[in-house]
């Protein structure tokens, strides 16, 4: 279930754009002023990232705020990213309350998908982000035809619970 949720398609293309868009925000505020430009130049060539001299400041700005540039995030970085999540959502998908739903014999299927993780408010009025790791959340996984798991922060339900077809929907 952690892999699931940090290692999709769709998390994955989120983190790229983060990445891109944190790095034009970096970019543009370092031609804001040509001291905290200089600056970091400077500290970047002392530490061995920039030889030379570097881009002069008014170039630079030209081509920060021109925004005729593609940013491109690696694979691996995003992987690496990832990865480093993985640890703290298992954490936090283990403190949750766990039970395993059973379709009874009058319910259909479960229904699976390629991002079968679903998490949702317990409070179906409640909009807006939600995470695995928000209380009054309830998470389900889909893990066959006739079985799902199901869990919450408060308020579990018992280990296995039979549910009928409106509880499959």
């Amino acid at each position: 279930i952690a892999l699931l949720l940090v290692r999709n398609p769709r998390a994955r293309e989120s983190l790229r754009r983060a990445k891109v868009q944190t790095a034009k925000i970096i970019g543009q505020m370092l031609v804001t002023d040509q001291r905290v430009y200089e600056n970091h130049m400077r500290g970047a060539r002392e530490s061995g990232y920039i030889a030379g001299e570097g881009v002069p400041f008014e170039r630079m700005k030209t081509f920060v705020e021109g925004g005729e540039y593609t940013i491109e995030v690696e694979q691996h970085a995003l992987i690496r990213t990832e990865m480093s999540a993985f640890d703290g959502v298992l954490n936090t998908i283990g403190r949750r309350f766990w039970s395993l739903l059973s379709a009874t014999k009058d319910a259909p299927d479960f229904v699976t998908c390629d991002h079968p993780v679903t998490t949702v408010y317990k409070d179906r009025t409640r909009s807006g982000p939600i995470g695995v790791g928000l209380p009054h959340t309830e998470l389900v996984f889909p893990i066959g035809p006739r079985h799902a798991l199901y869990s919450v922060f408060e308020d579990p339900f018992k280990p296995v619970v039979p549910i009928n077809s409106r509880g499959v929907a």
